[in-house]
């Protein structure tokens, strides 16, 4: 554990055969600045890869679309903001 990317490497004896989820309690222990790292691992082998990185935040097609939406962000208290959108 004093490694320093020990998420990446196998556990000593039969700690070998521990389940993922469990290895984080043990990262949590004794290598609590490591847990992201393991974290991440722990999801990528788990779901997937792609649940492990964000996309790139593309403001210009944001606005884009935001053109074509009718999407109202405040709401009072007492007024339904379906009746005006109407029968659009």
């Amino acid at each position: 554990m004093e490694l320093e990317r020990p998420e990446d490497e196998p556990l000593p004896g039969d700690w070998k055969r521990m389940p993922e989820f469990e290895r984080l309690l043990i990262f949590r222990t004794l290598r609590p600045d490591r847990l992201t790292a393991a974290m991440q691992r722990f999801v990528a082998n788990t779901i997937g890869k792609e649940f492990t990185s964000s996309q790139q935040f593309d403001l210009e097609r944001s606005f884009q679309v935001g053109k074509h939406s009718s999407f109202s962000p405040t709401h009072s208290q007492n007024h339904n903001p379906v009746v005006d959108l109407g029968d659009q």
